[in-house]
């Protein structure tokens, strides 16, 4: 068979799934680019007020995404289980239960997140970096804080929407905010003369509009009829079932902890502004570029959640098979479209034309890297759809923190790689994790997590198997009926 005929036989076999999966993800994947601008105007505005700055800002901002934006977003996954497989069980009440006690836990683990920022300077100085790097970097997470209290709430409804398949709110919101930000990072920056702080400042105010226009729109536009049946004590109850979902969740971020902990490596190097700076250029590109997969991973999640809690597990199957096939394409794209534009990528950040030199290595890693790293995103969608994060735990620790960090450090500092070294680790663990969640995937038994989503809405286990044979049967005749 042809490749033209691959094509036709893809089409005619998976086009609409794959148009379902594209409905879906690519609204997300434009929600989640436009938001990632935030971070990639201030370091763009930092970077040109001096190399110290861009190395403050960029140890910094690793610091938000390990602690605090990473932790926020892995909890927050525990909705993509419950929620998506409650939204297709018609348990409408629950969604909106789900929502409130999503924003109550995620304010929880504001609390200490806050605190950690706020008193970072010590912190960011014993871990090895240049006394005024550090306390740049402390000044500019002070600034932050307001807006992860708003982050929180943003993450909370946004799952809240997404899992009942509603996409495009959280992409006009995104859009505003982003299209926003650079004129009131320039305002603070420059013409109110807050200079470096003025970029922090201007992320949290951007992180502010986001969750109030979120929040605005679910009721402006009605989005909460079906499921919103006002305040209610339920947000109390059921702590224990979504933090069983949400440490897991959490947990499956290893992968992005252990790129911020290997930026902090960076700046141990000699030379270490130039090596912070590419390390901080290396982790915007990545972040930007992770959004396309991260937006097909979100989508095939909703899928298989709301099928699986609609109790079609062959659908679900089907939603997976297809999302992994188009992971493939993008993965080939990203790594392509990195390895041959990373001069222009470099200068986007930087005019010194030594940090462009590391920043050009660095991005031929990272072309590699970003292609896997896609294909472990849209399989941990999977995953995270299925409720089996437990499963993925043991893997993300030791593909990252057995395998990929110490080989990070190995060839960093022993065998004298320097930055392309540490770059050259995380490729290692991310190729690993895609091999290992590959085949949990492959293996998943689909009409048990079936099952299970409908004991999760209630169901005891007679209802589910009488309620999976019936939707069988139903399917069964309509795939005759087709025919």
């Amino acid at each position: 068979m042809g490749f033209t005929d691959r094509i036709k036989s893809f089409a005619h076999r998976d086009g609409a799934e794959a148009k379902h999966l594209l409905a879906l993800g690519t609204p997300v994947f434009l929600a989640l680019a436009s938001n990632r601008v935030l971070s990639t105007v201030s370091l763009s505005f930092v970077g040109r007020i001096g190399p110290a700055e861009l190395a403050g800002a960029g140890l910094a901002t690793s610091l938000a995404n390990v602690s605090g934006e990473s932790v926020l977003i892995g909890v927050a996954g525990a909705m993509q289980t419950l929620a998506g497989q409650a939204f297709g069980a018609k348990a409408y009440a629950e969604v909106g239960y789900l929502w409130q006690r999503a924003i109550l836990i995620l304010w929880t683990f504001c609390i200490p997140i806050s605190v950690l920022w706020l008193f970072s300077e010590k912190l960011l100085s014993k871990s090895g970096q240049e006394a005024d790097v550090a306390q740049l970097g402390s000044e500019f997470l002070v600034w932050r804080v307001p807006g992860l209290w708003a982050y929180a709430v943003f993450q909370a409804t946004q799952g809240y929407l997404q899992n009942q398949g509603l996409v495009f709110p959280a992409m006009c919101t995104n859009f505003t905010t982003a299209a926003l930000h650079p004129l009131w990072t320039w305002l603070l920056v420059y013409t109110f003369g807050f200079g470096f702080k003025g970029a922090a400042i201007a992320y949290s105010v951007s992180n502010i509009l986001q969750a109030v226009l979120l929040v605005a729109a679910v009721f402006l536009f009605k989005y909460h009829k079906n499921t919103w049946n006002g305040f209610s004590s339920a947000a109390f109850a059921g702590w224990p079932t979504f933090l069983k979902l949400a440490l897991p969740s959490l947990v499956m971020l290893g992968e992005w902890w252990c790129t911020e902990i290997v930026t902090v490596a960076a700046g141990w190097l000699p030379k270490p502004q130039q090596n912070l700076s590419a390390m901080s250029v290396f982790q915007q590109t990545n972040s930007l570029a992770f959004m396309l997969p991260l937006g097909l991973s979100i989508g095939v999640g909703i899928r298989t959640s709301n099928e699986l809690g609609a109790g079609q597990p062959s659908r679900a199957k089907k939603a997976a098979g297809v999302a992994m096939r188009m992971a493939c394409v993008l993965a080939l794209f990203l790594g392509l479209a990195i390895l041959f534009g990373r001069k222009q990528i470099g200068r986007v950040f930087t005019k010194d034309e030594e940090v462009l030199q590391f920043t050009s290595k660095v991005l031929i890693v990272m072309s590699g890297y970003i292609a896997f790293d896609g294909l472990q995103s849209v399989m941990a969608g999977i995953i995270r759809g299925t409720g089996k994060q437990a499963v993925a735990v043991p893997v993300i620790l030791v593909c990252y923190y057995v395998i990929g960090l110490p080989t990070s450090m190995l060839l960093a500092f022993r065998f004298g790689y320097g930055v392309v070294g540490l770059c050259a680790g995380q490729f290692l663990g991310t190729v690993c994790n895609s091999i290992v969640y590959a085949v949990i995937c492959i293996r998943t038994d689909w009409r048990a997590r079936a099952l299970e989503a409908a004991q999760r809405t209630g169901k005891s286990q007679e209802e589910s198997e009488a309620l999976l044979d019936r939707r069988r049967s139903r399917s069964s005749i309509d795939s005759e009926a087709g025919a």
